[in-house]
């Protein structure tokens, strides 16, 4: 299986199905082997599942139902490795990155102002 066989199968399934909303756990259930496919196949940098790379091969009357789970706030990034990876990867698309150093340093929503020249 290949990336525009898995966006084919998801895209037929949604037309036959149509669905109101779908998401990871409804391809999972109606598409086990896409659903494989592409869990081993599309990783972050964190190693979690990518379906930003899956999902924008779908066809834009699906994308719209796409939908996520409710995820739990973000906690700051600790792993200073983790902070390294990401700015050497995207290194040149960084334009401003703003990082407290902890929490003291951190103003507040209310107090944070950034001027980007």
């Amino acid at each position: 299986m290949n990336l525009d066989i898995a966006v084919k199968t998801i895209n037929s399934l949604l037309e036959k199905e149509q669905p109101k909303t779908f998401s990871s756990s409804w391809i999972s259930v109606h598409s086990p082997s896409v659903y494989q496919f592409i869990r081993t196949n599309f990783r972050t940098e964190n190693d979690h599942v990518d379906w930003d790379r899956f999902t924008y091969g779908l066809e834009r009357k699906y994308l719209k139902r796409w939908t996520h789970y409710k995820r739990k706030p973000a906690k700051s990034y600790e792993n200073q490795a983790e902070v390294d990876l990401i700015i050497t990867k995207y290194q040149d698309k960084i334009y401003t990155f703003v990082a407290p150093i902890d929490d003291t340093d951190w103003p507040g929503p209310q107090k944070l102002h950034v001027d980007l020249v």
